[in-house]
């Protein structure tokens, strides 16, 4: 069951909306390139529904509640494609602030969805933590350097991300292609760890003032255990804050490394939540 919790000044309302804005803000950038018909953004009801033929991650649902619940037929009819005839990524709900997907298992392992693991949105209340930047400053001025990657470095900063998080390697290209209108906004920050000139870890910073997300980090498993990921939380952290941020949100897997890393740097956890997906048919 998810376990929300009402203790944190970044309430879960709040921490899903940026999470949901951040979302909708990298869709409608890669919308601009080619094809319109790739995907869209829609309102139905409060439901968000995000789409997206390239990428399976945007296929989602943000703000599904109870009044959503007998559309979901015909919600999900949105979703399969006019060219496999079929759910080609899948379908992945998020429950608005005030709502509990398991209230509804029945009727949506009736539709197909399957659960695929726990994740936990977290929030942080930037004025009264402790920014310890000198821990960065150390790793900094020893094997690793941390800034912001150069336009000539954006490719294999992308190829680390890709990689990362599990994409695969015939869909990089593409992907890439997408990505790269995100560099060169001041909404998003990024920040990478390198070794000499290899980049070996990333963490991305979204801007929505008052409020911000750590949007993606990930280190390369050769170099995970060294500190880099707990450093690149902390350099973003003092970046919201010297953007005028007064409150952070993140979410990752329960339980996981990132999870650790987070509750560590002071984040409280607002709701440990099921993920509830339609699985893709191809």
């Amino acid at each position: 069951m998810s376990q929300p919790l009402a203790t944190s000044r970044l309430s879960l309302a709040q921490t899903l909306g940026v999470i949901r804005s951040y979302d909708c803000w990298r869709l409608s950038q890669y919308l601009l390139l080619g094809d319109s018909q790739r995907g869209c953004i829609e309102t139905l009801g409060d439901a968000k529904l995000l789409r997206f033929q390239d990428v399976g991650y945007f296929n989602r649902i943000y703000d599904f509640s109870s009044s959503n619940v007998n559309d979901l037929g015909c919600i999900l009819d949105r979703y399969v494609t006019s060219r496999d005839k079929q759910y080609r990524y899948g379908v992945e709900l998020i429950a608005r602030h005030d709502f509990d997907l398991d209230l509804v298992s029945e009727q949506l392992l009736s539709f197909g969805f399957r659960n695929k693991g726990m994740v936990a949105r977290l929030g942080l209340n930037l004025g009264s933590q402790l920014l310890l930047v000198e821990k960065c400053r150390c790793i900094s001025s020893g094997r690793f350097k941390f800034r912001h990657p150069d336009p000539s470095e954006y490719e294999a900063v992308l190829e680390l991300y890709l990689s990362g998080f599990g994409s695969p390697r015939d869909h990089h290209r593409q992907a890439m292609i997408n990505m790269m209108q995100l560099f060169g906004h001041p909404e998003l920050i990024t920040w990478c760890a390198f070794d000499n000139k290899r980049p070996v870890g990333l963490g991305m910073l979204y801007l929505q003032q008052p409020f911000a997300l750590l949007a993606a980090g990930v280190t390369a498993p050769e170099y995970q255990n060294q500190g880099i990921h707990e450093s690149l939380i902390q350099l973003r952290l003092a970046d919201a804050k010297s953007h005028g941020c007064s409150r952070i949100a993140a979410w990752c897997e329960s339980d996981g490394q990132s999870y650790k890393n987070l509750i560590s740097q002071g984040f409280e956890v607002l709701r440990n939540e099921q993920v509830w997906k339609l699985p893709s048919q191809r």
